[in-house]
């Protein structure tokens, strides 16, 4: 068991697929991608308000945030490049990503 710490209280955490690296999204508005085994960041990016949902793809190749401006920003796991980002109405309390389009 190890310690990952963050700069402000977590609101949302989640295991890649592969269960070696860890996304937390916290109160400060900052996503952290962690590698677990080495106990490192890997990298950070900030959002305009506090993160409040987090999720990756069943493949792990992307993933995503949501936070309490009503952003929701989706990233490559391997480039840390935002792929998009879209405008909710409320906040982002939850999310799940799907492996990809049907059909």
């Amino acid at each position: 068991l190890c310690s990952l710490t963050h700069a402000d209280e977590v609101l949302g955490i989640a295991f890649a697929p592969d269960g070696r690296t860890l996304l937390a999204g916290g109160e400060d508005g900052v996503v952290v991608l962690w590698d677990v085994e080495r106990q490192t960041r890997i990298v950070e990016l900030k959002l305009r308000g506090a993160v409040l949902a987090v999720a990756f793809s069943p493949n792990g190749r992307v993933f995503a945030a949501g936070d309490a401006c009503s952003s929701v920003t989706v990233w490559s796991a391997c480039t840390h490049q935002p792929l998009g980002m879209a405008t909710v109405e409320g906040d982002v309390r939850s999310m799940a990503l799907s492996a990809g389009p049907v059909g």
